[in-house]
């Protein structure tokens, strides 16, 4: 079986997604209840993540599409949930087809996953997505987990944290406000085109 049951109760194949099968409320629901670090920070979800980084550019006027394409990042792992990057190294260890099993899995759904959105992220917003995303994890870990018995990556030692500060939100409102954002910044680039 490759497919799995949403939270709406559609069947979503995950070797063959299709746009046509993207649902958004169920991606906000997801991830709004999947947490970041496996858990590891408590209430604290991907969805809240992705809110939290598209603000943060959309508070540096960075271009929407940046934003947009920040805030979808991680819509993947509302199927797929959220594979840490010390699972994702583990499963590297000793394996050369798991890593491109699960990089060829997320470009699948991503692909998807923006097809329903009517949106490509160009490469320059990719670039910030990769830079700001290392940036919220640096953040993250010194503000939700505090400090770390080894050194993590040289490039997360190297990342200045953002200036936020994380109050972390209850589900609910993580999936409230991932479809609000969603659907603004839709909008806002139907409106530009």
């Amino acid at each position: 079986m490759t497919w799995m049951q949403t939270r709406s109760g559609k069947s979503f194949d995950l070797l063959n997604p299709r746009a046509a099968d993207v649902d958004f409320e169920d991606i906000a629901y997801h991830l709004a209840h999947i947490n970041r670090f496996n858990g590891a920070v408590g209430v604290y979800s991907v969805a809240q993540h992705c809110c939290l980084g598209s603000e943060y550019l959309d508070s540096i006027a960075a271009p929407i599409d940046h934003a947009f394409a920040f805030h979808l990042h991680d819509a993947h792992e509302a199927y797929i949930g959220d594979i840490t990057r010390p699972a994702a190294d583990a499963l590297s260890h000793g394996a050369t087809l798991a890593p491109r099993a699960i990089h060829n899995l997320k470009h699948d759904l991503d692909a998807a996953i923006w097809a329903a959105a009517g949106f490509v992220p160009s490469l320059a917003a990719l670039a910030v997505v990769g830079e700001v995303d290392l940036e919220m994890l640096r953040t993250e870990r010194d503000q939700l987990l505090g400090s770390s018995p080894s050194p993590w990556t040289a490039a997360v030692e190297t990342s200045a944290p953002l200036p936020i500060t994380i109050e972390r939100w209850l589900p609910a409102r993580a999936a409230h406000e991932w479809l609000v954002r969603f659907n603004d910044y839709r909008r806002a680039l139907r409106a530009a085109a």
